[in-house]
């Protein structure tokens, strides 16, 4: 089964992450993925909005540590680096949806607990 999950349904492309078991946790595989399909979404005249999501009960928990720990990005491009990068690019809304717990943090703003 793929960790990444694309529908076309009209002008929406869905995206979701398929790791449910791992909170939908990033491995460097998926960042190249999901830079490829935003930077092919990108060139497609018919797609007028993405729609992100995580299967399961979370969006995404982060970086998969193990899989960074097996393979860490070397001195070129990262996959993260990547993923940013067809982000900046994208032209068209990506919309977010974010199920389970959600904290945005200001910069600069620590926390005390």
């Amino acid at each position: 089964m793929s960790d990444i999950i694309t529908e076309r349904s009209g002008g929406i492309l869905r995206v979701e992450l398929n790791r449910p078991a791992q909170k939908n946790a990033m491995t460097a595989g998926m960042y190249t993925d999901l830079a490829g399909i935003f930077r092919e979404a990108d060139k497609d005249e018919d797609i007028r909005v993405v729609l992100w999501h995580g299967a399961g009960d979370a969006f995404c928990a982060g970086n998969d540590i193990g899989d960074f720990l097996k393979k860490p990005p070397g001195p070129s491009e990262s996959p993260q680096s990547a993923l940013i990068n067809a982000f900046v690019a994208f032209e068209m809304p990506i919309v977010a949806a974010v199920q389970g717990a959600a904290e945005i943090r200001k910069p600069g703003v620590q926390r005390t607990y």
